[in-house]
């Protein structure tokens, strides 16, 4: 785990949570300005930590989004661009996906690794964690990567074959 464990609640915990108890509803806190909302979380989750001060100001956050279509459904994606990673595990970006018509949601981090490298995570609704290797290095391009990944992680089950191996592995 990284140094900064209020980072890592926020990056690896909070905001996964958020998106899966909450759902779409999460959408309104991250749109536009994400900042706000990014330090009110900070500071929720610092008072747990005693003497922690976060360092971050609301102008470290900013957010994108876009629509990918796909048959009949189409998914929506809010990128939330983090402080720069300064450790490993830190993320530059987190993303939330919500498909139209499934009703399917999705959380996936691009995180700092020990070669200064990122790769992509995934996050299921039951916390199931699946790393998906290197992410691509355009900002524009790993969105788009982060959508291919939804939707192969949504056709066959996915999930649950990854759960049924994992299980029989012990």
């Amino acid at each position: 785990m990284a140094n900064d464990p209020v980072r890592y609640l926020v990056e690896h915990v909070a905001l996964r949570d958020a998106l899966f108890s909450a759902g779409p509803g999460v959408i309104l806190d991250f749109m536009d300005n994400p900042g706000p909302a990014m330090i009110e979380l900070y500071k929720e989750l610092g008072e747990e930590t005693p003497g922690y001060e976060c360092p971050y100001t609301e102008e470290c956050f900013s957010e994108d989004h876009e629509v990918f279509d796909k048959g009949n459904d189409s998914l929506l994606i809010i990128r939330v661009f983090m402080p720069e990673p300064e450790e490993t595990l830190n993320c530059r970006a987190v993303y939330f996906c919500f498909s139209r018509l499934s009703g399917s949601n999705f959380y996936a981090t691009s995180e700092l690794t020990e070669k200064k490298t990122f790769f992509l995570c995934g996050w299921g609704e039951d916390n199931t964690h699946i790393n998906f290797g290197d992410a691509p290095v355009k900002p524009e391009a790993e969105m788009k990567k982060v959508a291919e990944l939804f939707w192969e992680i949504s056709s066959d089950g996915y999930w649950k074959k990854l759960k049924s191996v994992c299980s029989s592995k012990g």
